[in-house]
């Protein structure tokens, strides 16, 4: 029986050609031995499968093929297929992690001083560099940096940050990118065609997912689903190769979640559990999916296609579930997921824990867009700078308001005597009547909250309103649990300047407020100012600070912030 050569490593790569998602390294290094500037010693880094050792040897070749050295190696002299086939005298392959001792690099720097045995160069790949000690390192210094000119290293690494710097240093480096998805099928597809395996697009495209961009896992992989069926390899196939669950259960295990459907997820859940599958696997499995969605949700569904490589059916599906579970819900349900991921995979119940992850997102509430709520924000900041949020407000809550003004509670009505039945004629009077009544507080309220919101905000709170009286509002002061203003703050003569202003611009220039205490203490009356000295300008402070508070910029930001102004300064 003839030895089986795995798909791996029988369409290896031969030339700088034919490597795969690596063009720029392909290319850098072609352009060096044409111009005759190859150096001394390479590092090769980037995930696994994606080239680095393949590469190495193909540099090998270039260097050391008997019409070289050449960009483009013939792939048929000695040389050539020697190291192609690893069995090169003088390109010798050195595993890092088991030859990592002082005494292993000694032995390399003996032999590297004796000229290649048949070649033009005497070529030392060391992969996995990373797993050499420090000692080795220190005493691989001197030969890196200065070799013999037959010595050529090229060290492999798939972790380049626990190479020391001064090895770092002594190299040149090239860093391999992780395969592109694209390019991965389209590989998958052309070694399927050459070796008559018969597969579904789908299936290629679940393979490349799952290699993350590693051209060798996908190649192994496909090498592997190859032995499963007969006919055709489906989707289907692979998933259950690899243990993982099928992508129309975890469809439908998404589509209840939108659904919110509880008792779904819940047998869904013990169907999982009585099939024996691993929650770990599945959980990672779902936030790929909606990961994908999100994708999806993105770049739209016609270039999901291109980019991420889906089927049709595969991608209308994925674009419906997306539309229909929003943006917004859907961020909710990968950042939760996400982070209760550490907790899942470590625990030792992690059924229970993934049953709660995943019923916690059947009660997720929906959330406003932050254009939706910016708007009504901006709409509510627009109605209190125009003094309209009170009129704006529903009838309703406009009486509630106007009863938590007079200190009513939202059942008690106000101490108003009866009015008899108006005519069928006068009853469109009546509306009008009722919508002047309280226009005098609202107005009054209004002056003040312009001057300062957080003194009306601590007024409405302390004070209940009794009636009006020709130019006098009538209060009554309630005793509050925890007033926002001391009762001497709140009527200190700072505070009586601007509810006397505000009510002068309500009721004119004999306004005034009467606020009844107990019969102890007696009332408290904010009167107008004497005419000659109201005709007369105001105090500096009290003129200044008025000047301040009908600054548009001050204004609004008293206003947005319930600020007061205490004192203003002016600027030397």
């Amino acid at each position: 029986m003839a030895e089986y050569l795995v798909l791996a490593r029988k369409w290896r790569p031969k030339t700088f050609e034919e490597l795969v998602g690596q063009e720029h390294i392909a290319r850098t290094l072609q352009n060096a031995i044409r111009q005759d500037k190859v150096a001394h010693a390479f590092l090769f880094s980037g995930p696994r499968g994606v080239g680095k050792t393949t590469t190495a040897r193909i540099l090998a070749k270039a260097l050391n093929c008997h019409n070289g050295p050449t960009p483009t190696p013939c792939c048929k002299c000695p040389a050539c297929v020697e190291i192609a086939a690893g069995n090169c005298l003088d390109v010798i392959e050195i595993d890092g992690a088991s030859n990592n001792s002082v005494d292993d690099v000694r032995l390399l720097r003996e032999k590297a001083r004796y000229a290649p045995s048949r070649d033009r160069y005497k070529i030392y790949i060391i992969d996995e560099v990373h797993m050499l000690s420090t000692s080795a390192f220190n005493a691989l210094l001197k030969t890196l940096e200065e070799p013999p000119a037959h010595v050529k290293f090229i060290f492999a690494t798939t972790a380049p940050e626990k190479i020391p710097p001064t090895i770092l240093s002594r190299c040149q480096r090239f860093n391999f990118r992780r395969i592109a998805l694209s390019k991965i099928v389209d590989n998958l597809r052309i070694i399927a065609e050459k070796e008559g395996i018969d597969v579904q697009d789908e299936a290629l495209s679940f393979i490349a997912r799952k290699a993350s961009g590693s051209l060798r896992d996908a190649q192994s992989i496909l090498d592997q689903a190859r032995s499963v069926c007969e006919g055709q390899l489906s989707l289907r196939d692979v998933a259950g190769l690899l243990s993982t669950t099928d992508a129309a259960f975890v469809s439908e295990f998404v589509d209840a979640l939108i659904a919110r459907d509880t008792a779904r997820v819940v047998g869904d859940v013990e169907k999982l559990y009585s099939q024996g599958a691993n929650f770990r696997t599945f959980f990672a499995e779902l936030i790929d999916y909606l990961h994908t969605m999100l994708l999806v949700l993105s770049v739209g569904e016609s270039k999901a296609k291109e980019v991420l490589q889906l089927g049709p059916e595969e991608a209308e599906r994925l674009a419906g579930q997306a539309a229909a579970i929003g943006r917004y819900r859907l961020l909710q349900y990968l950042n939760r997921l996400i982070a209760v991921e550490n907790q899942i995979m470590r625990s030792s119940l992690p059924r229970v824990g993934f049953e709660v992850a995943v019923l916690g997102l059947c009660f997720i509430e929906d959330l406003a867009s932050v254009e939706t709520l910016l708007s009504k924000l901006s709409k509510v900041e627009r109605m209190v700078a125009e003094g309209t949020l009170g009129t704006a407000l529903p009838p309703r809550a406009a009486q509630a308001r106007q009863k938590v003004l007079m200190g009513l509670s939202q059942d008690e009505k106000p101490q108003t005597p009866p009015q008899p039945k108006p005519r069928p004629e006068a009853a469109p009077a009546a509306p009008k009547k009722a919508a002047q009544a309280p226009e005098p507080l609202d107005t009054f309220l209004a002056k003040l909250e312009e001057k300062s919101a957080f003194l009306r905000r601590a007024f409405e709170t302390a004070v209940r309103f009794t009636g009006l009286s020709g130019t006098t509002l009538k209060f009554e002061l309630v005793r509050a649990p925890k007033p926002l203003l001391p009762e001497e703050e709140l009527f200190s003569q700072r505070h009586r300047a601007l509810l006397r202003q505000a009510a002068v611009e309500t009721l004119g220039n004999g306004a005034q407020l009467f606020i009844a205490r107990n019969e102890e203490r007696g009332p408290i009356v904010v009167k107008p100012l004497p005419p000659k000295e109201n005709a007369s300008a105001p105090k500096p402070e009290n003129e200044a600070l008025y000047t301040a508070s009908t600054i548009p910029v001050v204004k609004r930001t008293l206003q947005l912030f319930d600020g007061v102004i205490e004192e203003v300064r002016k600027e030397k």
